[in-house]
């Protein structure tokens, strides 16, 4: 798409869509697969599967929601929810991730502050770039550190970190 959308909730369902411009819409939710070549800002985004791609940044002033899918672009939330199997090799940013069951794998650059990780949640980083943003790490269920990276601290309750 090259012009403006103007519409409360965009919903994509299935196939490729283009955004090429910054678009005005208030709540996001892909299954698709999804191309930002313009920043948009958003106040929810929530994805079920598909893939979130890219050059520009999709930037969500209250909750993402990723319950399944590919992140090779670039998401910054106030907070971030993730279950199911999900996937980043771009650049994920924010104050809270929560991993609340499933499994999230950590391939790309990190900007968050504190990543919290459910009992039934597994957390894996494999890129070792944690240390870009220091985040605090607090851990009741699975922190799997496939790199060596860095950590303001952890805080285990009942978790187990292995790598």
């Amino acid at each position: 798409m090259n012009g403006w959308i103007n519409t409360p909730t965009l919903s994509l369902r299935e196939g490729t869509t283009v955004l090429s411009k910054s678009s005005f819409f208030r709540d996001l939710e892909n299954s698709g697969n999804l191309v930002l070549n313009g920043d948009n800002s958003v106040s929810s985004y929530i994805q079920t599967s598909g893939m979130l791609g890219g050059d520009a940044k999709l930037t969500v002033a209250g909750t993402a929601t990723l319950q399944g899918g590919s992140m090779a672009g670039s998401l910054s939330a106030t907070n971030t929810t993730t279950s199911g199997l999900v996937s980043v090799t771009g650049f994920i940013g924010g104050q809270t991730l929560s991993v609340t069951g499933g499994t999230f794998t950590m391939a790309g650059r990190s900007g968050l502050q504190t990543i919290k990780i459910a009992s039934g949640g597994t957390f894996i980083e494999t890129s070792g770039k944690l240390s870009d943003s220091l985040p605090i790490v607090e851990n009741q269920g699975i922190f799997r550190l496939e790199k060596d990276t860095s950590i303001t601290r952890i805080i285990q309750s009942g978790g187990i970190l292995t790598g």
